[in-house]
């Protein structure tokens, strides 16, 4: 497996060399060195970069509001939840996005 097959069902794919790879690799401790960083758009986007990422064998770091974890993982992939960020509310059920920043 390698990073074309992942940009196939998450076209957000990037890698090194590709434009706006140095800033999606920084996190807020210092800068990573995964593989790939995807920014999916849906849950479906996330499910298939899990699935991409267990048939290739390499570990997985999920980004939220610029924070993943306590660091990142290098030479693996980092799935960075910014573009889920819809906070919905119905009624008594709210629900909040991977992505979701809390202001105030």
């Amino acid at each position: 497996m390698n990073v074309a097959d992942l940009r196939e069902t998450v076209p957000s794919t990037l890698a090194p060399g590709d434009p706006g790879w140095d800033q999606a690799r920084i996190f807020h401790s210092g800068i990573g060195e995964p593989d790939a960083v995807v920014r999916p758009a849906t849950v479906a986007e996330v499910q298939a970069a899990v699935r991409w990422a267990a048939a290739a064998s390499i570990p997985v770091l999920v980004r939220s509001g610029g924070h993943g974890g306590w660091g990142e993982v290098p030479g693996g992939l980092t799935i960075d939840l910014a573009e889920l960020a819809s906070v919905e509310v119905h009624g008594t059920l709210v629900r909040v996005g991977g992505g979701a920043h809390v202001v105030g």
